[in-house]
């Protein structure tokens, strides 16, 4: 009787063994489904990625063009604004001789002007012919009444000899013209 129960151990390890083996075949068989099902979503990242990849390729192929045509651009943008710049400076070049020719005109005006102006008032202060005039010079503290008072002679006349807008604006040794007849002081 002893060796029956050694029978059943054996059977029973054999029994044990055969699950084993069914369970570990199973393992393997699950791990090869889990590894193919794996193998598939890795080739389809792969084919993402290389759409992704083709993707970005050509947009950098367009950004590439697009590049190269704003250079062209940029190019033709700065030849233009130089012609722009050098036809502005032309431009201002030619204001600018416009204005010294017309500033020329002018100074050139205002001295045949000022000419014609001491001309004539020069022609003003000379005494007719043959009348005696006799020139004064200013001092401080003289005033037109009192030089027109020591000649014998009125302000108004003094005035009107020396074409003198204000009677006031005598100063201390200007000239004085005065006219006629007057008497040596």
């Amino acid at each position: 009787m002893h060796m029956r129960p050694l029978r059943c151990s054996v059977f029973a390890v054999l029994l044990f063994g055969a699950a084993g083996c069914a369970t570990f075949l199973q393992d393997i068989e699950d791990r090869q489904v889990r590894g193919a099902v794996e193998l598939q979503r890795l080739n389809v990242c792969a084919e993402r990625a290389q759409e992704q990849l083709a993707a970005l390729q050509q947009a950098q192929e367009h950004a590439g063009r697009e590049i190269e045509s704003l250079r062209r651009e940029l190019a033709l943008a700065v030849a233009d604004g130089e012609r722009r710049g050098a036809d502005l400076e032309r431009r201002i070049g030619a204001i600018e001789r416009g204005r010294e020719k017309d500033k020329q005109e002018v100074v050139d005006a205002l001295s045949r002007r000022m000419s014609e102006v001491l001309a004539r008032q020069s022609q003003a202060q000379q005494p007719p012919a043959g009348a005696k005039w006799y020139e004064h010079i200013v001092k401080p503290g003289e005033t037109l009444s009192e030089i027109a008072k020591a000649y014998g002679v009125s302000v108004p006349a003094i005035v009107r000899a020396n074409n003198l807008s204000n009677p006031d604006s005598i100063r201390v040794g200007m000239k004085v013209l005065i006219p006629g007849e007057a008497g040596a002081r």
